[in-house]
């Protein structure tokens, strides 16, 4: 018995011996003092289960053994045995999860497992010394900790809150008062027992391990803690711009990192502005709404975000809401008067401001995406504000939209024939026509392109007969005037056709430099120069008093109907995530069909007695708030014009509708077929709520059919049911000379309405 208490003894001893080696004597004395018992390996896991959110040296104590001994399971330390796996494999207990179930440790890591870090969570808001210590003991498992920040946003949160107002963080960038770089260096009063040494920032100093944590969470950063994090911006997109892959902040070496210099206004009047502002639109990881407020404190126009800073950066992790869900009707007044509340300030800001809204300007436009969603727009803006500069361009696209006009017309090429003999195929057989390659006329332009022209197509006219033109070849160079950009070039070629981008579609700065060259010829007409199989032999030319032509054809291109009439969201439905931390809405344009998903992620919570109340506002959208509230504790029925009450068919305009009575309760759809060019339908119940509404249109009078999903309604929503319809129908009317005049009145039709069961 004796033996056996002298044995405890000795291993207590040698317990406090190693724990003074890890803490120093301060940390020492106060366990001595304290008198706390030490676990046994084997019961480390079930230890900190319950004790981790105490003050205790010895919690931390049991954290730092236990990372250096699962991670040193190898012949030779105190803790190995030859007949086990791992150090989980030998030393294990029961204990109680963060979500409340029993488990057993056994064979399971504790180091870098998430699973685990609600525990370390407490120890490190409780022990604030506990990450010096830490970084002391083990800094390689710090910054592994660190470097997949990504699996361990509890731990990230930790950190976050343990430096919310400055702790160990002192100047930042080379500060000699940064604990997290200095250690023993700093010059703080707070660096506790800090042991490491640094001088100056490396990608291995601890700084850097806490800036991955500040990428992770940044949005969750307070003002201290982003100034911190700014210290270091432009040193490292500096450095980024100078090594690129193998920079601190690369993404290959650290996602983290990258996230902040591309969010950054250092990032933003960079080099590498239009690859970070890319990155943005296609990653959540960094919101576009952190690069504009980054910017704007950047340019000092904080003041012009109408919104605040903090609005503009939590709603926007793309410009969807900017351009998409804003409805261009600019009815805002002042920063406290924002009309419908919509972000058409914002739009308008990023398409026509100057000076930092021009930098803006820019990188929206480099991107097509978000090029596309400006010019959806823009033109949307241009259609309700006809008198702003630019909207006569707009307008004329949107007027012309799928036609083809005329660009450019030379009709007066002097047509000079070739006096020669008939042209000789292989073989000796005669070909009576031949082109002569070394005679053409030629003919050339340059002129700016008109907005909304997607197709140009060069062509050429010749007189029939002898001596006429006999095929053409044309060449063109196409560029951006304000950038320089060559959008297509090609020399002389029979091809004539060439499709634009829809970026370069729109735009205003696009100038066709191009040409023809009609070849001379003898003979029957060809349509080609390549089908002449022989060329004569050519004695001189002569003028035949003909003219050649050459023309230059643009098509427009065709125009969604929500630019004629503007989007009209609605909700499709609403989603919230498993902790109620965010809300999804999926909203879809009942116009077009296009969909786009809303994340909002600031909810509030309302708590009762037997009950929480989540709230999800939608900010600047038309998707109305959603509330959610967890508890504490066949066939096919067919109307047509007859069936129907009002004008079903006529000229011009009607309307008609079709009564309750003859529709059928619990409809899944319908489908509405109809003859016009602008039909627009109402569906509601018998209170008169609207279940239901939209426009489809056409640009000539033709068959256009909608379905309308009811399948999200309740049949007590869609009790009396009925349908509104109205149209419009117009057709173009052309003078004596076969010139457009203008629309005039034209037939329409309902074809039927059909309920879907």
């Amino acid at each position: 018995m004796k033996k056996m208490v002298r044995n405890i003894i000795n291993t207590l001893l040698s317990l406090v011996i190693v724990f003074s080696a890890l803490f120093g004597t301060s940390i020492t004395a106060r366990a001595e003092e304290t008198k706390q018992f030490i676990p046994f390996r084997s019961d480390y896991v079930n230890y900190l289960s319950k004790y981790s959110y105490s003050k205790s040296d010895v919690t931390q104590y049991v954290w730092l053994k236990l990372f250096k001994e699962e991670l040193n399971w190898t012949p030779g330390m105190p803790w190995y045995h030859p007949q086990f796996t791992s150090w989980s494999n030998r030393y294990y207990s029961n204990y109680v999860s963060s979500t409340g179930t029993t488990e057993s440790s056994q064979n399971k890591q504790v180091t870098y497992n998430p699973e685990f870090d609600t525990f370390l969570y407490q120890t490190v808001i409780n022990n604030p010394e506990f990450v010096v210590n830490w970084i002391n003991e083990n800094p390689a498992v710090f910054t592994q900790y660190t470097k997949t920040i990504k699996d361990h946003p509890v731990f990230a949160k930790s950190v976050v809150d343990l430096t919310a107002e400055g702790k160990y963080l002192g100047g930042g960038f080379n500060s000699p008062t940064n604990v997290f770089l200095m250690g023993i260096n700093s010059t703080s009063d707070d660096k506790q027992n800090a042991k490491w040494s640094a001088t100056c920032t490396t990608a291995s100093t601890h700084d850097i391990d806490v800036l991955r944590i500040y990428g992770n969470q940044y949005s969750k950063l307070n003002t201290p803690q982003k100034d911190w994090v700014r210290t270091y911006m432009q040193w490292m997109v500096n450095d980024y711009v100078d090594h690129g892959a193998a920079a601190i902040a690369a993404r290959n070496n650290s996602v983290e990192l990258y996230n902040l210099i591309a969010a950054s206004y250092e990032g933003f009047v960079s080099a590498k502005a239009q690859e970070f502002f890319n990155y943005a639109i296609g990653n959540n990881d960094v919101h576009v709404g952190d690069i504009i407020v980054n910017g704007a404190e950047g340019y000092k126009v904080s003041n012009q975000l109408w919104t605040g800073a903090e609005d503009v950066a939590q709603n926007n992790n793309d410009m969807y809401l900017i351009f998409m869900v804003s409805d261009a009707d600019c009815d805002y007044k002042s920063a406290t008067d924002l009309g419908d509340n919509d972000y058409d300030w914002l739009a308008y800001n990023i398409c026509f401001g100057g000076g930092y809204w021009a930098r803006l300007r820019t990188l929206v436009s480099g991107n097509g995406t978000t090029y596309e969603q400006m010019q959806d727009w823009l033109m949307r803006y241009y259609l309700k504000h006809p008198n702003a500069s630019g909207g006569w361009s707009i307008n004329n696209a949107v007027a012309r939209a799928g036609q083809t006009h005329n660009i450019y017309h030379d009709g007066n090429i002097n047509v000079s024939a070739c006096n020669s003999k008939a042209g000789v195929r292989p073989g000796g057989h005669v070909d009576p026509s031949f082109w002569c390659s070394g005679h053409c006329d030629e003919a050339s332009t340059v002129f700016n392109k008109p907005v909304g022209v997607g197709r140009i197509n060069l062509s050429s006219g010749y007189p029939g007969g002898a001596g006429g033109g006999q095929g053409s070849t044309y060449r063109w160079r196409i560029y951006d005037s304000k950038t320089g950009r060559v959008i297509s070039e090609s020399g002389w070629t029979e091809n004539s056709s060439i499709v634009l981008s829809s970026r370069d579609t729109w735009s205003s700065t696009i100038v066709v430099d191009c040409g023809v060259k009609i070849y001379h010829g003898h003979g029957n007409q060809r349509t080609s120069y390549s089908e002449h199989v022989g060329s004569g032999e050519c004695y001189g030319t002569s003028n035949n008093g003909r003219h050649n032509s050459f023309d230059v054809n643009g098509t427009y291109a065709d125009v969604k109907r929500c630019i004629r009439y503007g989007h009209s969201f609605a909700v499709s439905d609403y989603n919230w995530n498993a902790d109620h931390t965010s809300c999804t809405c999926i909203m879809r344009c009942v116009n077009c069909g296009t969909a786009h998903n809303i994340i909002d992620d600031s909810i509030t919570n309302t708590s009762y007695t037997d009950r929480i109340e989540y709230t999800a506002d939608f900010a600047h959208t038309s998707a109305a708030p959603k509330t959610d509230t967890v508890l504490k504790g066949s066939g096919e029925i067919t109307f047509t014009g007859a069936d129907l009450s009002g004008s079903a068919s006529g000229v011009g305009k009607g309307s008609c509708s079709l009564p309750a009575s003859k529709i059928t309760k619990g409809p899944k759809g319908v489908t509405i077929s109809a003859n016009a060019t602008k039909t627009s339908y109402t569906i509601l119940n018998r209170y008169g709520e609207i279940i239901d509404s939209g426009i489809f249109s056409s640009n000539a009078i033709d068959t256009q059919t909608k379905f309308i999903d009811l399948s999200y309604y309740d049949d007590n929503q869609l009790e009396g049911l009925y349908v509104i319809i109205n149209m419009e129908a117009e057709k173009p009317t052309y003078n004596s000379k076969d010139v457009y005049v203008g629309q005039v009145p034209g037939d329409y039709r309902v074809n039927y309405i059909k309920f879907h069961y």
